[in-house]
């Protein structure tokens, strides 16, 4: 090899290298599945996202290629922006005047003693668009077996709630969650787990198939027509009211109880997390199902896309779902092997998470002492989390999933 081209490759390998060590390598767009072109939301759901963010890109329409995100792995010493000056995270202004605790909004002195309701919803395909969905405060996502996951939607105020549907069934690790908020608990069937914890546990819960409850639920004949009896259940919240008055259920939050999400001043600006950008996001569960979040900046929110690129439409209002909060949690997941191809979700302990708003992110940690205790939610330098007001969408996802999430897709 002649000496200038010897020298020549050894001067590109030191750039290559210092370049790598000092974290600026940007790792390449996620691959579309292929390399196909990236296509708009299909026309028969334009309408319903007729005047998103100007600069929003595009939901995309296959699943990208799994890689490691776009992202710096150290904690930073000060995790958020617009944190008021001198102030530590932890220290952020916080307001004394009653507030919804699902969403940090003004609400009422009741309201902040009042149980939630968390209903499981239906999530395939085939049972969209859910009805009243935009209603949650707070929403969560988990696998359930087959491919696909299940919605939980969680919601304080819901004696106001219209129709809700489609209702579906319950599994262990989602009973869980709704203890993060002493809610009452809402389904349809579950698996055989899921009644053992619902049982043992005397969750206060309202069941669809194997409890008799006079004007709770009912099947709605235009959908079970043309999706299926199995995805035509419903409820309301005329219902709901009725059902927890007829098992007799409290209706008061637990003594000593605290809500495990904190929100700053509904009054104050928005925090901003300084992790990096976070515009256009993707949690890859699989091909099949791969929700994502754009931020749309005029109003500091994030819509939802799921099924290939599709907005998450509320059957009710036909609009996108939007989120002020995104949360991602890591929690080890099992599979049991059985027949119907159920999984388990390790709900306690501690790990690792993602924080997005304001089209941003940090790295937190959440711990949960016990499966019917609450979570609670750090930095990652062990500071209180402190979430925007408004809405927030929670998903759990397994390491694997985690490690591939995508910040920044561009294409």
């Amino acid at each position: 090899m002649p000496k200038r081209f010897s020298a020549f490759v050894i001067i590109l390998l030191l750039i290559t290298l210092t370049a790598l060590a000092s974290g600026c390598n940007k790792p390449a767009a996620p691959a579309l599945s292929g390399d196909t072109e990236t296509d708009a939301p299909a026309d028969d759901t334009a309408d319903a996202i007729t005047g998103e963010a100007e600069g929003e890109t595009e939901a995309i329409s296959e699943a990208p290629a799994q890689e490691m995100p776009e992202t710096d792995a150290s904690a930073t010493e000060k995790p958020f922006d617009n944190v008021p000056s001198g102030d530590k995270m932890g220290e952020v202004k916080t307001t004394d005047k009653p507030i919804n605790p699902l969403t940090g909004l003004a609400g009422t002195a009741a309201q902040m003693k009042s149980r939630p309701a968390a209903v499981m919803i239906n999530n395939i395909k085939q049972a969209c668009p859910q009805v009243g969905i935009s209603r949650a405060d707070v929403i969560y996502e988990m696998m359930a077996e087959g491919g696909i996951t299940r919605l939980m939607m969680v919601v304080s105020d819901y004696a106001n709630l219209g129709v809700i549907g489609s209702v579906r069934s319950s599994r262990e690790y989602y009973v869980d969650m709704a203890q993060n908020h002493d809610a009452i608990y809402i389904h349809a069937g579950g698996a055989s787990t899921a009644y053992d914890a619902i049982q043992s546990r005397k969750i206060n819960n309202l069941d669809g198939v194997n409890m008799y409850t006079p004007s709770t639920f009912y099947r709605d004949a235009a959908r079970a027509s043309s999706m299926g009896l199995e995805h035509s259940l419903m409820t309301s919240g005329e219902g709901i009211v009725s059902g927890i008055s007829y098992k007799k259920y409290r209706t008061t939050l637990k003594d000593g109880f605290s809500s495990p999400l904190h929100f700053v001043d509904y009054n104050a600006s928005p925090i901003v997390p300084t992790g990096g950008e976070a515009k256009h996001i993707i949690i890859p569960y699989n091909k099949y199902t791969f929700p994502q979040y754009i931020y749309r900046p005029s109003e500091g929110v994030y819509s939802r896309y799921q099924f290939n690129g599709k907005p998450h439409i509320d059957g009710e209002t036909g609009e996108i779902l939007t989120f002020s909060n995104i949360l991602v949690l890591c929690c080890k997941h099992s599979y049991s092997g059985d027949s119907y191809g159920h999984i388990g979700v390790d709900t306690t302990g501690s790990g690792d998470g993602y924080f997005f708003s304001q089209g941003s992110y940090a790295k937190i940690r959440w711990s949960k002492a016990s499966v019917d205790e609450p979570f609670v939610l750090t930095c990652a330098d062990g500071s209180p989390l402190y979430l925007n007001c408004g809405k927030t969408f929670i998903n759990i996802v397994d390491p694997t999933v985690f490690a591939n999430i995508t910040f920044n897709y561009s294409h």
